[in-house]
C-alpha cells in the first residue's frame, strides 16, 4: 500500500508541473504557431480535471488506507464515475498525439529545455494511461495475494474490472463516434460495454463479419467499411439487450460466445 501511496504523489506532483507550466499559460505563449491556437484541449484535453480529482480525493483516500488495504476496493467503487473521466482523456489521445507529432513537440521543446525538465512534454502526456495501468495491476496483484474469504475481496475483484473498464472505454468511445447511420439517441443506451468483429451466423449457410456496439441498453450491429486506410461503420440493425441471452460456451467451440436472439444467432469465434 505504500507503494501506491508514494507512487501517487509523484503522479500527483508531475500533473501538477504539468498544469502549472504548461496547461495554465499556452493561451499566453509568445509565438504559438497557427496549428497550435485554440487547441489546447485537444493537447491537455481533461487533465486539469484528472489532477484535481486526483490531488483533492483519490490521494487523501488512499493514505488513509495505510493500516486497511483491503478497504481500497471500495474506493476505486466508490469514485467510479470520477474515475471514468480517465477515459475522455484516452479518446483524446490519438489526436493529442498527432497535433504533437505535427507541431507540438517541436514549439514545446525550447520551454521544456528552460523549465530544465527532464522528460519531454509527449511523455508527460501519457501519465494518466500510465497511472490508470498501474492501478489494474496492482489490484491484480492484490487479488492474487488475497485470501478470497477476507473483508474486501469482492470490492477488490470490482475495483479491478473497473480500471479495466476504463482502460478500454476510450477506444470503444472512439470507435462510436465512427458510427454512422444510428438515428437514435446513443446517449439513451448508456456507456458502451464492449466493441468487436463478431460472426454473424443467419443460417446453416450463410454468415458474415460485422461489428458489435455493446451497450448497456441496446446492442447495434453494423458493417465495417475502410476508405482511405480509415475506419467507419454502417448501422445495419440494433436489439434491446433484455431481448438477449449469452450462451458462454458454443458446442465444439469451447473458447467463444454466443450471442442468441429470438430469431437470429450472433456468435464470436
Amino acid at each position: 500500500m505504500n507503494e501506491l501511496i508514494e507512487t501517487e504523489k509523484d503522479y500527483v506532483k508531475k500533473l501538477g508541473h504539468v498544469r502549472v507550466n504548461y496547461v495554465c499559460k499556452m493561451e499566453t505563449l509568445q509565438g504559438l504557431p497557427g496549428g497550435l491556437v485554440g487547441k489546447k484541449n485537444i493537447i491537455f484535453s481533461n487533465i486539469e480535471k484528472l489532477y484535481e480529482f486526483n490531488k483533492a480525493v483519490f490521494l487523501p483516500k488512499l493514505q488513509k488506507l495505510k493500516q486497511t488495504p483491503m478497504q481500497l476496493g471500495q474506493v476505486f467503487i466508490d469514485h467510479e464515475e470520477q474515475l471514468i473521466d480517465y477515459s475522455w482523456y484516452f479518446k483524446n489521445m490519438p489526436a493529442q498525439e498527432k497535433l504533437m507529432n505535427e507541431v507540438g513537440a517541436e514549439y514545446f521543446a525550447p520551454i521544456q529545455l528552460k523549465l530544465s525538465d527532464p522528460f519531454p512534454l509527449t511523455e508527460s502526456l501519457v501519465l494518466p494511461f500510465q497511472r490508470m495501468t498501474r492501478y489494474s495491476l496492482f489490484l491484480e496483484r492484490m487479488i492474487k495475494c488475497s485470501d478470497p474469504a477476507t473483508s474486501g475481496y469482492d470490492e477488490l475483484k470490482m475495483a479491478y474490472k473497473i480500471s479495466n473498464f476504463v482502460l478500454h472505454h476510450g477506444n470503444n468511445m472512439l470507435a462510436v463516434d465512427c458510427l454512422n447511420g444510428f438515428s437514435g439517441s446513443l446517449v439513451e443506451q448508456g456507456l458502451i460495454q464492449h466493441q468487436g468483429d463478431l460472426t454473424v451466423i443467419e443460417n446453416r449457410f450463410t454468415s458474415s463479419v460485422r461489428r458489435i456496439f455493446l451497450f448497456e441498453n441496446l446492442v447495434i450491429v453494423a458493417k465495417k467499411t475502410t476508405k482511405d486506410g480509415a475506419e467507419s461503420f454502417n448501422f445495419k440493425d440494433s436489439y434491446r439487450t433484455n431481448e438477449l441471452s449469452l450462451r458462454e460456451n458454443i458446442d465444439g467451440h469451447p473458447t467463444s460466445q454466443s450471442i442468441t436472439l429470438i430469431s437470429h444467432s450472433i456468435s464470436t469465434g
